[in-house]
Protein backbone atom coordinates (compact mmCIF):
# COMPACT_ATOMS: atom_id res chain seq x y z
CA UNK A 1 0.00 0.00 0.00
CA UNK A 2 3.08 2.62 1.01
CA UNK A 3 4.55 1.71 -2.66
CA UNK A 4 1.15 2.45 -4.42
CA UNK A 5 0.87 6.04 -2.63
CA UNK A 6 4.81 6.73 -2.46
CA UNK A 7 4.39 5.41 -6.77
CA UNK A 8 1.65 7.87 -7.45
CA UNK A 9 3.24 10.89 -5.61
CA UNK A 10 6.11 9.92 -7.96
CA UNK A 11 3.97 10.34 -11.16
CA UNK A 12 2.19 13.39 -9.53
CA UNK A 13 5.57 15.26 -9.15
CA UNK A 14 6.93 14.02 -11.96
CA UNK A 15 4.27 15.89 -14.40
CA UNK A 16 4.76 19.21 -12.23
CA UNK A 17 8.29 19.14 -13.45
CA UNK A 18 7.03 20.15 -16.86
CA UNK A 19 4.92 22.80 -16.05
CA UNK A 20 7.71 24.74 -14.03
CA UNK A 21 10.06 24.61 -16.77
CA UNK A 22 7.01 25.90 -19.22
CA UNK A 23 6.75 28.97 -16.93
CA UNK A 24 10.53 29.62 -16.99
CA UNK A 25 10.66 29.15 -20.94
CA UNK A 26 8.07 32.03 -20.91
CA UNK A 27 9.65 34.08 -18.80
CA UNK A 28 12.61 33.72 -20.61
CA UNK A 29 10.21 34.81 -23.86
CA UNK A 30 8.91 37.96 -21.90
CA UNK A 31 12.50 38.98 -20.83
CA UNK A 32 13.68 38.41 -24.58
CA UNK A 33 10.35 41.31 -25.31
CA UNK A 34 11.46 43.56 -22.67
CA UNK A 35 14.62 43.64 -23.94
CA UNK A 36 13.41 44.21 -27.46
CA UNK A 37 11.46 46.87 -26.45
CA UNK A 38 13.85 48.29 -23.82
CA UNK A 39 15.90 48.64 -27.11
CA UNK A 40 13.16 49.94 -29.55
CA UNK A 41 12.18 52.87 -26.41
CA UNK A 42 16.06 53.90 -26.62
CA UNK A 43 15.74 54.43 -30.50
CA UNK A 44 12.37 55.93 -29.74
CA UNK A 45 13.81 58.57 -26.93
CA UNK A 46 16.38 59.50 -29.55
CA UNK A 47 13.93 60.20 -32.30
CA UNK A 48 11.86 62.32 -29.51
CA UNK A 49 14.79 64.41 -28.47
CA UNK A 50 15.52 65.07 -32.03
CA UNK A 51 11.70 65.92 -32.57
CA UNK A 52 11.58 68.31 -29.29
CA UNK A 53 14.56 70.39 -30.80
CA UNK A 54 12.93 71.00 -34.36
CA UNK A 55 9.64 71.95 -31.83
CA UNK A 56 11.37 74.29 -29.88
CA UNK A 57 13.07 75.86 -32.92
CA UNK A 58 9.30 76.09 -34.63
CA UNK A 59 10.32 73.64 -37.79
CA UNK A 60 7.03 71.65 -37.15
CA UNK A 61 6.83 69.77 -39.86
CA UNK A 62 10.54 68.22 -39.04
CA UNK A 63 9.32 67.54 -35.58
CA UNK A 64 6.06 65.80 -36.45
CA UNK A 65 8.45 63.58 -38.80
CA UNK A 66 10.64 62.72 -35.58
CA UNK A 67 7.61 62.03 -32.91
CA UNK A 68 5.67 60.04 -35.65
CA UNK A 69 8.99 57.66 -35.92
CA UNK A 70 9.13 57.81 -32.14
CA UNK A 71 5.13 56.47 -31.92
CA UNK A 72 5.75 53.80 -34.71
CA UNK A 73 8.79 52.50 -32.58
CA UNK A 74 7.31 52.92 -29.46
CA UNK A 75 3.68 53.35 -29.41
CA UNK A 76 3.08 53.80 -25.43
CA UNK A 77 5.36 56.39 -25.34
CA UNK A 78 2.83 58.77 -24.71
CA UNK A 79 5.28 62.17 -24.47
CA UNK A 80 5.63 61.55 -28.13
CA UNK A 81 2.02 61.11 -28.70
CA UNK A 82 1.51 64.71 -26.62
CA UNK A 83 4.34 66.85 -28.63
CA UNK A 84 2.71 65.13 -31.87
CA UNK A 85 -0.67 66.12 -31.67
CA UNK A 86 0.66 69.26 -30.15
CA UNK A 87 2.48 70.07 -33.24
CA UNK A 88 -0.77 68.71 -35.40
CA UNK A 89 -2.35 71.75 -33.45
CA UNK A 90 -0.22 73.92 -34.25
CA UNK A 91 0.15 73.49 -38.14
CA UNK A 92 -4.14 73.33 -37.87
CA UNK A 93 -4.21 69.53 -38.27
CA UNK A 94 -7.24 69.75 -35.64
CA UNK A 95 -8.41 66.24 -36.37
CA UNK A 96 -4.97 63.94 -35.88
CA UNK A 97 -4.08 66.32 -33.13
CA UNK A 98 -7.27 65.48 -31.47
CA UNK A 99 -6.59 61.76 -32.01
CA UNK A 100 -2.76 61.86 -30.56
CA UNK A 101 -4.33 63.57 -27.43
CA UNK A 102 -6.81 60.92 -27.16
CA UNK A 103 -4.16 58.60 -26.63
CA UNK A 104 -2.24 60.61 -24.11
CA UNK A 105 -5.61 60.16 -22.18
CA UNK A 106 -4.93 56.68 -22.06
CA UNK A 107 -1.33 56.36 -21.44
CA UNK A 108 -0.91 59.10 -18.95
CA UNK A 109 -3.44 59.01 -16.38
CA UNK A 110 -1.94 61.90 -14.12
CA UNK A 111 -4.28 64.64 -12.98
CA UNK A 112 -1.65 67.65 -14.58
CA UNK A 113 -1.39 65.93 -17.88
CA UNK A 114 -5.13 65.65 -18.10
CA UNK A 115 -6.20 69.27 -17.72
CA UNK A 116 -3.12 70.36 -20.04
CA UNK A 117 -4.79 67.77 -22.45
CA UNK A 118 -8.12 68.68 -22.22
CA UNK A 119 -7.19 72.31 -22.26
CA UNK A 120 -5.58 72.05 -25.54
CA UNK A 121 -8.52 69.76 -26.77
CA UNK A 122 -11.02 72.69 -25.59
CA UNK A 123 -8.63 75.10 -27.71
CA UNK A 124 -8.99 73.07 -31.12
CA UNK A 125 -13.17 73.19 -30.71
CA UNK A 126 -12.88 77.09 -29.78
CA UNK A 127 -11.06 77.40 -32.76
CA UNK A 128 -13.19 75.18 -35.14
CA UNK A 129 -16.15 76.86 -33.15
CA UNK A 130 -17.96 74.14 -31.23
CA UNK A 131 -17.88 76.70 -28.01
CA UNK A 132 -20.15 74.01 -26.21
CA UNK A 133 -17.41 71.23 -26.53
CA UNK A 134 -15.00 73.73 -25.67
CA UNK A 135 -16.72 74.83 -22.62
CA UNK A 136 -16.54 70.76 -21.72
CA UNK A 137 -13.55 70.30 -22.08
CA UNK A 138 -12.51 73.18 -19.94
CA UNK A 139 -15.08 71.91 -17.78
CA UNK A 140 -13.11 68.57 -17.26
CA UNK A 141 -9.43 70.46 -17.35
CA UNK A 142 -10.73 72.03 -14.28
CA UNK A 143 -11.33 68.91 -13.30
CA UNK A 144 -8.83 67.32 -13.38
CA UNK A 145 -6.76 69.72 -11.67
CA UNK A 146 -8.56 72.71 -9.74
CA UNK A 147 -7.86 76.21 -10.30
CA UNK A 148 -5.34 75.81 -13.76
CA UNK A 149 -5.10 78.93 -14.99
CA UNK A 150 -5.69 78.79 -18.60
CA UNK A 151 -8.36 76.47 -18.74
CA UNK A 152 -10.33 78.92 -16.01
CA UNK A 153 -9.49 82.21 -18.27
CA UNK A 154 -10.66 80.02 -21.69
CA UNK A 155 -13.98 79.48 -19.40
CA UNK A 156 -14.18 83.08 -18.92
CA UNK A 157 -13.95 83.87 -22.41
CA UNK A 158 -16.65 81.26 -23.25
CA UNK A 159 -18.87 83.27 -21.02
CA UNK A 160 -18.05 86.43 -22.71
CA UNK A 161 -19.23 85.23 -26.15
CA UNK A 162 -22.15 83.77 -24.30
CA UNK A 163 -22.66 86.97 -22.78
CA UNK A 164 -23.04 88.33 -26.08
CA UNK A 165 -19.72 90.97 -25.93
CA UNK A 166 -17.75 88.50 -28.22
CA UNK A 167 -15.04 90.21 -30.24
CA UNK A 168 -16.17 93.80 -29.84
CA UNK A 169 -14.80 93.86 -26.20
CA UNK A 170 -11.45 92.76 -27.24
CA UNK A 171 -9.48 96.12 -26.76
CA UNK A 172 -10.85 96.70 -23.59
CA UNK A 173 -13.23 99.35 -24.41
CA UNK A 174 -11.34 101.94 -26.44
CA UNK A 175 -14.45 101.97 -29.01
CA UNK A 176 -17.10 101.30 -27.55
CA UNK A 177 -19.04 103.82 -29.34
CA UNK A 178 -18.25 101.22 -32.47
CA UNK A 179 -22.28 99.97 -33.08
CA UNK A 180 -23.08 103.30 -33.21
CA UNK A 181 -20.47 104.06 -36.09
CA UNK A 182 -22.06 101.40 -37.94
CA UNK A 183 -25.26 102.58 -38.05
CA UNK A 184 -24.29 106.26 -38.86
CA UNK A 185 -22.19 104.59 -41.47
CA UNK A 186 -25.31 102.30 -42.57
CA UNK A 187 -28.08 105.13 -42.66
CA UNK A 188 -25.88 106.94 -45.65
Amino acid sequence: MKKLIIGGLIVMLSGLIPLSTANRMMSVNEAEAQFKNRGQKRKAEVHFRNGMRHYRAGHYRLATAEFKIAVNLYPGYWEAHYYLGDTYRLMGFYDLCLVHYDRVLVLAPAPVWIARVEYNIGTVYEKRGSYRLADLHYGRSLKAKPGFGPAQKAKFRLVKYKSGKGWRDRDGGRNRDWDRDREKRDRY
